[in-house]
């Protein structure tokens, strides 16, 4: 039975600590899974899994997403599901559903979440929003475990606090719909699945108000038909100050 998947690297700042339950190992690969492989998904909402796994293939451990209470399953007609680290290297951002599994997205509002993930594989927090407009979350990104900004299937970028409900919306888009996020060099940026431009800095820095201008990297071609998903900044040269290479899943 196909798996719908999401991977995020961990980074080499979670230090390799001792714990009585088994933390995730720094370098591993953590994959987000739709669906338990035995099950035929059918659009409704299905329980997700968190996966580790080493970086030859060997699985790890496997950890359920709650259920019940502040729930974080997902449907598989959504393109979501996109989890990332937090720019201190110390949390896993996990966007979903708060819906039980088997529920249909039929309702106008859906209620979403966004569970903070510590190196212990416990649930710091998790923090339910209710989107208007049949969205749900597609990625969620953080500097620290607190701030979050996360992406709307059709509505633009937001900022919220872990604990709280309440989202400001700091980027409305003009037309396409927002994918993902990331953070780099303490700057927040946006891909788009469609449009112009396909890879932006949100305002300066890690915005928090309304009315944040995307300004679009530059040197990036930007043809007519471009879906940038998923993206990953790397300093791969010694020689080069900051990040210098950058990674695109289209």
């Amino acid at each position: 039975m196909k798996h719908f998947i999401h991977i995020i690297l961990l980074s080499l700042l979670w230090p390799a600590l001792s714990f009585a339950q088994q933390p995730f190992t720094p370098g591993n690969i953590v994959v987000y899974r739709i669906g338990n492989g035995a099950t035929a998904m059918d659009g409704t909402v299905t329980q997700v899994y968190l996966d580790e796994y080493t970086t030859s293939g060997t699985l790890v451990q496997s950890i359920p997403l709650p259920t019940t209470g502040s729930r974080i399953a997902m449907s598989t007609l959504n393109t979501a599901g996109l989890i990332s680290l937090s720019a201190n290297g110390q949390y896993l951002l996990v966007p979903g559903v708060d819906l039980p599994v088997g529920a249909g997205l039929t309702a106008a509002q859906i209620p979403c979440s966004v569970g903070v993930m510590d190196f212990n594989g416990n649930l710091k927090s998790v923090t339910t929003f209710t989107l208007d407009n049949f969205n749900t979350i597609s990625a969620a990104v953080s500097n620290n475990g607190t701030n979050l900004w996360f992406t709307m299937s059709s509505d633009g970028v937001s900022y919220a606090t872990a604990g709280s409900s309440v989202f400001t919306k700091i980027q409305q888009p003009a037309g396409p719909s927002a994918s993902s996020l990331g953070i780099a060099d303490g700057q927040l940026y946006l891909s788009q699945a469609s449009g112009s431009p396909q890879l932006a800095k949100i305002g300066a820095g890690l915005p928090v108000t309304p009315n944040q201008s995307l300004t679009a990297l530059p040197g990036m071609a930007d043809p007519n038909d471009n879906h940038c998903k998923q993206f990953a900044f790397a300093d791969l040269d010694a020689g080069i100050p900051g990040n210098d290479v950058l990674y695109i899943a289209s």
